[in-house]
C-alpha cells in the first residue's frame, strides 16, 4: 500500500496519511465507542512529514538548528542613568558610613523613588525593570526585606548624621 521508505516510520500508536501526494505521520490512540460498539480512532498530534530522506518534524518542533537565543529585556535607562552619573558622590559618602550593600540599597531606593514615587511594596518590581538592576545586581528589595532593612537603617542614627554632615549643617536634636 505505502512505499517501504514510508512504512519504516510506522510504529505502534502512529498513523500514516497520504494527502495530495505527500505522506504525514500522526500520533493516534483509540477509545471504545459504546453506541457504535467498536473502537474509535483519535488523532492526537502531528509528528511530521515523511520524505525519502526521512521524517521532517513540524517547524515548531524543529528547535535543533536554533542557537540559544535570549529574549531581549527592556529596562528603564535614561533617568536612572542620569541620576547615577550625578549622584556618585552621594553613593561614595553612603559607602563610608554603611556597608557596601546597604549603601547600594539606600542609593537605589532613593533613585527609584525620585524617578517614580511608588510605594515601597513596588520598589522590587521597579528595580527589576530599571537599569539599576544591572548596575547594582542582586539587591534584595522585596517588600518583606525592605521592612526590616528600613528598621535597621533607621535605628543607626549616628551613621545617618555622619553621612549628612558634608551636605549641610548638622541638625539639632530637639529637647523635650
Amino acid at each position: 500500500m505505502y512505499p517501504e521508505w514510508v512504512t519504516k516510520h510506522k510504529q505502534k500508536g502512529t498513523n500514516i496519511s497520504h494527502i495530495n501526494g505527500h505522506y504525514y505521520l500522526y500520533a493516534v490512540t483509540s477509545t471504545w465507542d459504546k453506541n457504535k460498539k467498536r473502537a474509535k480512532k483519535i488523532t492526537k498530534q502531528y509528528l511530521g512529514r515523511i520524505t525519502q530522506q526521512g521524517l521532517i518534524p513540524p517547524k515548531h518542533k524543529n528547535n535543533n538548528n536554533t542557537t540559544n537565543i535570549t529574549t531581549p529585556t527592556v529596562k528603564e535607562y535614561g533617568a536612572t542613568h542620569t541620576l547615577n552619573k550625578i549622584g556618585q558622590d552621594i553613593l561614595q559618602q553612603l559607602e563610608k558610613h554603611f556597608t557596601k550593600t546597604q549603601a547600594q540599597q539606600i542609593y537605589t531606593i532613593a533613585t527609584l523613588r525620585v524617578t517614580q514615587p511608588n510605594p515601597f511594596k513596588r520598589i522590587h518590581n521597579q528595580y527589576q525593570t530599571s537599569y539599576l538592576s544591572e548596575t547594582y545586581p542582586n539587591l534584595n528589595l522585596t517588600k518583606n526585606h525592605l521592612t526590616q532593612f528600613l528598621k535597621t537603617i533607621g535605628t543607626n542614627r549616628d551613621s545617618i548624621l555622619e553621612f549628612m554632615k558634608p551636605f549641610g549643617p548638622r541638625p539639632t536634636t530637639p529637647t523635650l
